[in-house]
């Protein structure tokens, strides 16, 4: 064991003397590392937009320069196994384009501050996703002075619908001549699945098709490339054909999708791929109906390959902690759902030993977040990039947001039961957003901690109170009892009911009158006149506890009276709403129709002023006016009078 020590201390040792003198440390409470337990109060040295590895305080050479970030968490930057900042559909219109590059559309000039605020440091750069063979992919950085990584990488291969049925391929001779003539549009292939491997296999082996001899020397070139084959196949039918084609073409491959696949289907699969990039069902709303994986597809996949994650087609790409944290409930375990969206997307994209883990010699691309990777809880502060920080939260300026999350022990809802072991409020815009025990931190918001013994309740409602109200006040009925409050925040009477716990106070005079006093639901810490009252919302107190047996009718023939009221009140309301309604088509219609006969009048007025011009010059011309001049100037009348629109009232015209 003694040797064992020394021998690790002596390795610690000559990596942090290959560190040059403007080497740096970044201190941190807790250190990811993909496929590994996390470091707690670890140092991540970096040295030359490269790591040199990450090390204990004791470890540490003497005066070395160390950046504190405190409770922070660290972890490798993230690794985008596809994207849509390139590759969409119809880029091409040949259906095998081995020949294209998706590194031609490629634009270094585009603002990426949105992706590197999720924590993407490497991204994937797609072709052509709706061609049987779209081209050779790309993997870039999303900042830094030296983005390009690979130029050219996978080969992409779609089998799945969207591939089927290609336009037609059409190239038109310039000039066209007789022994150059146009020729009809060339169908391309594939139609249907079969037909698909059939194009695959004949392209492979030599043949050409409308492509001509550009996908042969693109398909040579990846050969000759050794990188590998990724093939698109939402299904588990779909996979099979897609194993079928890498093992006649011996290339190793990577199947994209899945989402589709059925268990059932998947564990029939004769054989697997070694890496899969798993598409994660992810939406923006649930209004248009969703999908989700089969039960225990996720566990299957993980136990025969290696898995790779991105956001589903209808989210954008670069939720990949969502697609992790989805991933995880579905059955990945948190430390393969953490290698999901770096160290393993890395493999994918053939720069495993650059980018998506944290070791010696591997490109500085790391994460500052506020907590675990995987914590809802949690976001992204700062980003670097081969060293150098690329994106900081902080830098963003000042957040115009009121957002507050109180952090205590219990919490009480009052409805239920209450909620321990730690808990989160999050409160914005005068409004409860969440509640639990983990809620979303809103980026600018406030953190307030009340600690483990504190509990958190909905304020205390006094049924009746009296504050503002003294000596038995009555307000006219058209003035608001709200308005005794405006401002309560700032009055010590309502600072002291507040303080007690009370949040609403029903309000009215001490005085019962005859026909009932009333009282309004008044806010005990408004800072506002609109912040005093809830709108629409009156109370009406009647004392029965003096009142004669022989008089109870009175009381209820005043209750009656007052229901009568008031559904009379709703039921006019409703009917002037359906006035208005009505009464607003039908000007509508009128104003429609009105217009419409005024166009047609002043279109019919303009007509005959022609008519009449017309006549005068024929006149003028007398009758020596061959037969064929008299059809010209007709036809040149007809032509006048059609350039009267009849609809908008339109014309032109010549006032003398």
């Amino acid at each position: 064991m003694r040797l064992i020590k020394l021998f690790i201390a002596a390795g610690v040792a000559s990596l942090l003397a290959t560190a040059a003198v403007d080497a740096q440390a970044y201190h941190a409470a807790v250190i990811h590392q993909p496929g590994a337990d996390p470091i707690e109060d670890g140092y991540l040295v970096v040295d030359s937009g490269k790591i040199i590895g990450v090390f204990a305080a004791d470890q540490l050479p003497p005066l070395m320069p160390v950046i504190e970030l405190g409770d922070a968490h660290l972890m490798p930057g993230l690794v985008a196994a596809d994207s849509t900042v390139s590759g969409a559909r119809n880029n091409t219109d040949l259906s095998l384009a081995a020949h294209h590059m998706a590194f031609d559309n490629y634009d270094p000039w585009l603002d990426y501050s949105k992706v590197l605020e999720h924590g993407v440091t490497t991204v994937y750069l797609s072709p052509d996703r709706s061609r049987l063979i779209g081209g050779r992919g790309a993997v870039v950085k999303t900042a830094g002075e030296k983005r390009v990584v690979n130029s050219r990488s996978d080969l992409l291969v779609n089998l799945t619908d969207s591939a089927l049925n290609p336009p037609d391929y059409f190239r038109p001779p310039i000039p066209p001549t007789a022994e150059n003539p146009l020729l009809p549009a060339e169908r391309q292939a594939p139609t249907t699945r079969p037909g698909a491997m059939r194009a695959l296999r004949s392209a492979i082996a030599g043949g050409l098709d409308s492509s001509g001899l550009a996908n042969q020397r693109g398909l040579q070139e990846w050969k000759a490339s050794a990188q590998p084959l990724r093939i698109m196949a939402d299904n588990a039918d779909q996979a099979r054909v897609a194993l079928q084609i890498a093992n006649e073409w011996n290339s190793p491959v990577v199947l994209q999708g899945m989402a589709s696949a059925s268990l059932e289907n998947y564990q029939a699969l004769e054989a697997s791929a070694k890496i899969t990039l798993l598409e994660v069902p992810m939406y923006s709303s649930l209004s248009g109906g969703v999908s989700r994986l089969d039960d225990g597809l996720i566990e299957a996949v993980a136990a025969n390959s290696s898995v790779a994650l991105k956001a589903g087609r209808n989210a954008s790409w670069v939720l990949l902690f969502e697609a992790a944290s989805i991933a995880s409930g579905m059955g990945l375990s948190d430390g393969a759902a953490l290698q999901a969206i770096t160290s393993i997307p890395a493999r994918v994209l053939g720069v495993e030993d650059r980018v998506g883990q944290l070791r010696a010699g591997f490109d500085a691309d790391f994460l500052v977040l506020d907590g675990a990777p995987l914590d809802p809880a949690s976001s992204v502060r700062q980003v670097y990039i081969d060293g150098e920080r690329v994106w900081n939260r902080e830098s963003l300026g000042a957040l115009d947001t009121d957002a507050v999350v109180v952090r205590a022990g219990t919490l009480w809802t009052g409805d239920g039961a209450a909620l321990s072991g730690g808990v989160e409020v999050l409160m914005q815009g005068g409004r409860i957003i969440a509640a639990g025990h983990q809620v979303p931190h809103p980026m600018g918001g406030r953190i307030i901690e009340a600690g483990d013994d504190a509990h958190i309740t909905p304020g205390f409602i006094d049924a009746k109170g009296y504050v503002g109200m003294t000596n038995g006040t009555r307000l006219p009925s058209n003035i608001s009892i709200a308005r005794l409050a405006d401002s309560s925040f700032y009055a010590q009477a309502w600072q002291y009911v507040a303080r007690q716990g009370v949040t609403s106070v029903v309000v009215g005079s001490s005085r019962y009158e005859k026909y009932g006093t009333r009282a309004e639901v008044i806010k005990t810490a408004a800072q506002g006149d609109s912040q005093s009252g809830l709108d629409g919302d009156a109370v009406v107190f009647f004392d029965a506890s003096t009142l004669d047996h022989a008089k109870s009718s009175d009381l209820d023939s005043l209750l009656i009276r007052g229901k009568k009221y008031a559904d009379s009140f709703t039921a006019h309301a409703e009917e002037y709403a359906t006035w208005q309604s009505e009464g607003a088509s039908k000007a509508k219609t009128a104003r429609q129709e009105s217009e419409r006969e005024l166009r047609i009048r002043l279109a019919q007025s303009v007509d005959a002023g022609k008519e009449v011009v017309e006549e005068e010059v024929a006149s003028e011309k007398g009758d020596g006016v061959e037969e064929e001049e008299e059809e010209t100037e007709e036809e040149e009348t007809e032509e006048e009078v059609a350039a009267v629109d009849p609809i908008n009232g339109m014309w032109e015209g010549t006032i003398e």
